[in-house]
């Protein structure tokens, strides 16, 4: 629980600049959307996600991206060392996993989804090579989590094991090169150039 609140008092003051440079990107991208302005609200939440994920991962910026790998790559230690931080690598892939077969007709196959969760937890270790701790177990647990979001979603919005074609969500791979492309370039860049000037 002390786990828990720790990373909820880390993460949410420190999502609220992101969301207020997030807002603005995805509403000049609005005409490039699909689906009108609850598709690119519902982009823009992901966007949002993903940037509190950058902020709880404590993925670099540019100003402090430096090449100091360090690694765990045998399975199964460091999770059962700590298995409070195990439980957040789970919940922190839960929406993902719930997200994605909702604003996407791809993910709607479950291999998919698991496979998303998979290269996105992929691309937090290799950031965390120039911030942190690149752990293999974090991959492990990241994946478990998106799977769990997305069995989440098939049995509370459709009750099966696979969600129905005949769900809402139409998405595009255009749609979500342009949602990780803006949470990128305001995590990378704009949120370490512009947090010194908000004091």
């Amino acid at each position: 629980m002390d786990t828990l609140l720790f990373f909820l008092s880390f993460t949410l003051p420190r999502i609220l600049l992101p969301a207020a440079l997030l807002l603005p990107v995805f509403l000049l991208l609005h005409p490039l959307l699909p689906g009108g302005w609850g598709r690119t609200a519902a982009y823009y939440g992901l966007a949002v996600y993903l940037a509190a994920v950058w902020i709880a991962c404590g993925l670099p910026d540019c100003r402090n991206a430096v090449f100091n790998p360090r690694l765990n790559l045998t399975p199964f230690v460091r999770m059962w060392a700590a298995p409070a931080e195990a439980v957040l690598n789970i919940l922190l892939f839960l929406p993902w996993g719930f997200l994605l077969p909702l604003l996407y007709r791809r993910f709607r196959d479950g291999r998919r989804t698991v496979l998303a969760g998979l290269a996105l937890s992929l691309f937090i270790e290799l950031m965390q090579l120039f911030s942190g701790h690149t752990d293999v177990d974090d991959v492990i647990l990241n994946t478990c989590g998106a799977w769990i979001g997305y069995f989440i979603a098939c049995v509370l919005l459709l009750g099966s094991p696979r969600l129905s074609k005949a769900a809402p969500g139409d998405g595009t791979f255009a749609d979500r090169t342009l949602v990780y492309i803006a949470v990128f370039l305001v995590m990378f860049f704009a949120v370490p150039l512009l947090s010194p000037l908000m004091g």
